[in-house]
């Protein structure tokens, strides 16, 4: 087969999508040495030289720039149904880790899902943004032969929202990288604690800096629980800036969190593994994620976590992490108290979240998505 993949994402900040299809196309150039595959990305500002400055990560693996003209989007090309075909020439399988798909003229088009908070929460989100989102999805439904679902939970919402058949929808679950491990001194934790200015003590919250993150809420719980019980601990929130950020750095300049909180920015995959170990606890209170990488990854690290009990949160960690309403303040602020100071609720979960983090490879989510790949070359076979 030849299989080509939008590696778009990848050749960006790697957070999100663009680590979902890094990790993916690694883990395929180490499984498969069979098929040919195509990343390809295109002549827009910034693309180009990244793709020429990367490496193929195999060699049935090619980097490609498809030539669309510099001034086109690729979202206007992609209403445009310009077949992928006229991009990159003929292909058995066109791959969307993200729901930007192109039409194909003889192949088949998987897309992957990651969410659909933008139809579930619509008030997290610009009204430009929510409208973008659901422009794609109508491109998705009508381009896409096959979805990957990142989690039951996921598959679940398309259905419900879009009334996509079930079997349509293959669900493959995230992987979390071997560099994800708990680390001794020694290994590099001082350096990165001196160059982010990390405090001695802290608890650790990871992903962008937007509304549906639930940063507001827990500051105020991180502030309630300083009130109640002790200030010993100060709160990390590492990460990009998002949208509708502003009210979270005015939150956390606040009464009563001054010089508590430190935002360290975007931190890449090399440094993250670094932070999660020197955190005393991580927290990911999100209220809603199609899957929630950081729980899986604060888990391999050796780190106790806190989650929200909605979106995939539950599904992802199992029994293996400390669940609250994530719209219930009060309670926010007591599971942080236990998380930190509950002895045996921390060696408990500590344990619980290194079983369940070896669940998750992405060595498997390649396996899976190959799967994936071979049923629609099968069927395409039968049309």
């Amino acid at each position: 087969m030849r299989i080509a993949i939008d590696y778009r994402s990848a050749l960006s900040q790697r957070v999100g999508v663009g680590r979902y299809t890094h990790n993916l196309v690694r883990s395929l150039s180490r499984l498969d040495q069979e098929n040919e595959y195509i990343l390809f990305s295109f002549l827009l500002k910034g693309y180009r030289s990244r793709i020429l400055a990367a490496s193929a990560p195999g060699s049935n693996f090619t980097l490609l720039s498809a030539p669309i003209p510099t001034r086109m989007t690729r979202f206007l090309a992609n209403r445009l149904s310009i077949p992928i075909e006229k991009l990159i020439g003929h292909c058995d399988i066109a791959h969307f880790p993200e729901p930007y798909p192109f039409r194909s003229r003889v192949g088949k088009v998987i897309v992957t899902v990651h969410d659909v908070s933008f139809e579930l929460m619509p008030e997290m989100f610009t009204r430009d943004t929510v409208s973008i989102f659901r422009k794609q999805m109508e491109v998705v439904l009508r381009r896409a032969d096959e979805i990957v679902a990142v989690s039951e939970r996921t598959k679940k919402d398309l259905m419900d929202l879009y009334g996509i058949d079930c079997g349509k929808i293959h669900v493959v679950l995230h992987g979390v990288e071997e560099s994800f491990r708990p680390m001794k001194e020694g290994e590099g934790l001082g350096e990165v604690r001196d160059r982010y200015g990390l405090p001695e003590k802290f608890v650790l919250q990871v992903g962008t800096l937007e509304p549906r993150k639930n940063h507001k809420r827990l500051l105020e719980a991180y502030r309630l629980m300083c009130e109640k019980h002790t200030a010993e601990h100060s709160l990390v929130i590492c990460g990009k800036r998002g949208w509708l950020d502003e009210d979270i750095y005015k939150a956390a300049g606040g009464p009563g969190l001054e010089g508590k909180v430190a935002f360290t920015g975007y931190v890449s995959d090399e440094e993250l593994p670094f932070i999660y170990n020197l955190a005393s606890a991580v927290v990911y209170p999100s209220l809603y994620e199609g899957f929630g990488l950081p729980v899986i990854e604060g888990m391999a690290c050796g780190r106790p976590v806190l989650t929200s009990s909605r979106g995939a949160m539950a599904e992802v960690a199992g029994e293996a992490a400390l669940f609250v309403d994530p719209e219930d303040v009060d309670e926010m602020a007591d599971g942080l108290r236990r998380l930190l100071y509950d002895e045996p609720l921390r060696e408990r979960l500590i344990k619980a979240g290194l079983e369940r983090a070896a669940r998750f490879t992405w060595e498997e989510t390649a396996r899976q998505t190959l799967a994936v790949y071979r049923h629609s070359a099968v069927d395409d076979v039968y049309d």
